[in-house]
C-alpha cells in the first residue's frame, strides 16, 4: 500500500510524495495538523504520518485486534482521533468497536481515552463543527 500527498508549488507545477506504509488497502485519511494524518486501513493498523518523512512517525496496531479500520476522524481543533473497526465473528454476527484515541505529536504516540463496543460493520465516523457529537455510520448484516 502507497499513498501520496500531492502539493502545488507553483501556478503551474504540481509535485507529490509516495509514502510507504503497510500492505493492503487505505480506506480512511485524516490530518490532524497541517503537517500530521492518521490513516486506517484493512491491516487493522494507525499509522501517523509527518508530511516530510516517507514512513509512519508511529505505528498502533494491536488496538483493534487486526481488525479492519475502516473510518478514522480528528475532532477539530484538537489531537483527539477516533477510529472505527469492524470484523466479522461467524457469517451472521458482526462486532466491532470505536476508539478514541489522544495523539501526543511531541512523542509520536497514540494512546487509547476509551473504547466503545457496537454490532454492526462500522464504516463512518463524523464529529459535528463544534466538536460536541460524535456521529458513527454502522451496517447490520
Amino acid at each position: 500500500m502507497t499513498h501520496r500527498l500531492y502539493t502545488r508549488a507553483r501556478d503551474t507545477e504540481e509535485t507529490h510524495l509516495v509514502f510507504l506504509g503497510y500492505s493492503g488497502s487505505l480506506d480512511s485519511v485524516k490530518m490532524v495538523t497541517d503537517e500530521i494524518y492518521v490513516t486506517g486501513g484493512d491491516g487493522g493498523l494507525h499509522p501517523l504520518w509527518f508530511n516530510g518523512l516517507k514512513k509512519p512517525m508511529c505505528v498502533i496496531s494491536i488496538e483493534h485486534g487486526g481488525k479492519w479500520v475502516g473510518s478514522v476522524v480528528v475532532m477539530p481543533r484538537t489531537d483527539l482521533i477516533a477510529s472505527e473497526s469492524s470484523g466479522a465473528e461467524s457469517v451472521h454476527r458482526s462486532s466491532g468497536q470505536i476508539r478514541l484515541w489522544q495523539a501526543d505529536l511531541q512523542d509520536r504516540t497514540l494512546t487509547v481515552v476509551a473504547p466503545i463496543p457496537l454490532k454492526g460493520f462500522g464504516n463512518a465516523l463524523c464529529f459535528d463543527r463544534k466538536a460536541r457529537v460524535l456521529v458513527e455510520g454502522t451496517t447490520r448484516n
